[in-house]
């Protein structure tokens, strides 16, 4: 009964917190009588106003017209007499340059192939050259003795007896 009166009372607890104890609304904010709106934003020339034509700034006196003033131009960036040809010219350029390199790369290992592969080709004509042609080499006795069955069998019982013994031998079955 003692465990029951405990738990109910942590939950009249926890209900009580939750409504006293909560997060408490801000106050709403009262606007104070001396603030103003911030002034409007001034507004663009218009399109056919040069600079000449525009009002003076705030700095009280109007802008100089400058030479070589670029063209009005709405919606569009304007670039420099000459910027965009330069820009393709400089990408021209590294591409120029990295195809150089590249085949400059592609010659210098064909080089290094062909100098590979004529020291291969010299060192196959040595060996062939030295080599003693079949019919001019020795017989050492073997080969007569696999050219009829009954030496070939006798081969056979001669490997078994002189070779190792078969707990030794390597298992394929393993």
């Amino acid at each position: 009964m003692d465990a029951v009166l405990i738990i109910v009372l942590f939950i009249l607890a926890a209900a009580l917190n939750d409504r006293l104890g909560g997060k408490k609304k801000a106050p709403p904010r009262r606007k104070r009588p001396d603030s103003a709106l911030p002034p409007p934003v001034p507004q663009p020339w218009r399109a056919g106003q040069s600079a000449g034509d525009r009002p003076a700034n705030r700095l009280g006196f109007p802008i100089p017209v400058l030479k070589h003033e670029p063209p009005e131009e709405t919606g569009r960036v304007y670039r420099e007499p000459g910027t965009l040809l330069q820009q393709q010219e400089e990408v021209c350029r590294e591409e120029m340059q990295e195809r150089e390199h590249r085949l400059a790369y592609a010659r210098q290992r064909a080089d290094t192939e062909r100098r590979i592969r004529a020291a291969e080709q010299a060192a196959e004509q040595a060996v062939s050259a030295s080599a003693v042609p079949r019919s001019q080499r020795p017989d050492n006795g073997f080969s007569s003795l696999l050219r009829d069955p009954a030496a070939a069998r006798q081969a056979i019982v001669l490997s078994e007896v002189l070779g190792k013994p078969k707990a030794y031998r390597w298992r394929t079955h393993r």
